[in-house]
């Protein structure tokens, strides 16, 4: 019964796979476009395999955006890398994938605390009874509008979930802070 539901790939496009140029272009890759028909696709499976699934959404949020209209929540990990590599096989950006991946670095993760579970950290000082951290997105940009995940509306990009007791995890950090640097 699952096989009902799997994709089916043509013979040309099955042999497109692995890194030969699609049916019909003629071997070549089209003007201007750069060539990127001997990109390694397993290896590339491989490395984006090796990220956990939260850091692939990121990835690709981060260097394919026009990827993201293209999955769901619902997507499991090995379809979202499939659509990541289709998309970059019919754009002809399979040199851009190789060379983001090689630069990727997963974001450290932040632990901030006093979170109340609507979830924020924008509650201006002293409206609440316990202590809370800012959003550092929020004192980055010098405002209060930014919430990790407001019900129905929005998730933060940097929202990593929240651990016991209510401490937000959370990825922003400013190009060339230090880590150290950061409240663990």
């Amino acid at each position: 019964m699952f096989k009902l539901f799997q994709r089916k790939r043509k013979p040309q496009q099955a042999a497109g796979r692995e890194g030969s140029p699609p049916a019909g272009r003629g071997g070549s890759p089209p003007a201007g476009r750069g060539g990127d028909y001997g990109a390694n696709i397993p290896a590339l499976r491989a490395r984006l395999n090796e990220l956990d699934h939260d850091n692939l959404v990121a990835f690709i949020q981060a260097n394919f955006p026009a990827v993201i209209d293209q999955i769901s929540p619902a997507m499991g990990k090995s379809d979202k890398i499939d659509e990541l590599l289709d998309y970059c096989r019919r754009e002809v950006r399979l040199d851009a994938l190789e060379a983001a991946l090689a630069a990727y670095r997963p974001p450290p993760l932040r632990r901030l605390a006093g979170a109340n579970m609507d979830i924020d950290l924008a509650s201006p000082p002293g409206t609440i009874a316990w202590p809370q951290d800012r959003c550092p997105w929020n004192e980055a940009e010098g405002t209060g509008e930014h919430r990790c995940a407001v019900k129905g509306v929005s998730i933060c990009r940097y929202f990593r979930g929240v651990e016991f007791l209510d401490t937000v995890v959370c990825a922003f950090h400013l190009p060339g802070s230090s880590e150290a640097s950061w409240k663990v």
